[in-house]
């Protein structure tokens, strides 16, 4: 997760400075159970977003439901400081062909 953090901050600066009016789309970004035990990747997130070739409102991380299930409290710490950030926090369904928003401070599935 980190390194797709990382290559998209990259391709959106060089798409910006290349072009100065381009409008940076919005991007989801598939997370992985261990990244909610990644203590770093909020600081991660942080220096991208703050140094801004990644404007917070373009991000939206998605995590499977299962994991979400299997882990409430650590999706509701790293939704929400996410979340925190400005960026959106989406939740696979249990079919998993639909997101839900997972609201900060409130359990996986409410």
């Amino acid at each position: 997760d980190r390194w797709v953090v990382n290559c998209l901050a990259r391709r959106v600066g060089q798409a910006r400075a290349a072009e100065v009016d381009w409008e940076v789309p919005r991007y989801s970004i598939n997370l992985s159970t261990a990244t909610l035990f990644d203590a770093q990747f909020r600081a991660l997130v942080d220096r991208h977003v703050r140094g801004a070739p990644l404007p917070e409102e373009t991000l939206c991380f998605e995590l499977g439901w299962d994991a979400a299930v299997e882990h409430p409290v650590e999706l509701l710490r790293v939704a929400g400081s996410l979340r925190a950030l400005g960026c959106r926090f989406a939740i696979g369904s249990p079919a998993g062909n639909a997101k839900q928003k997972c609201p900060a401070g409130k359990p996986a599935g409410h």
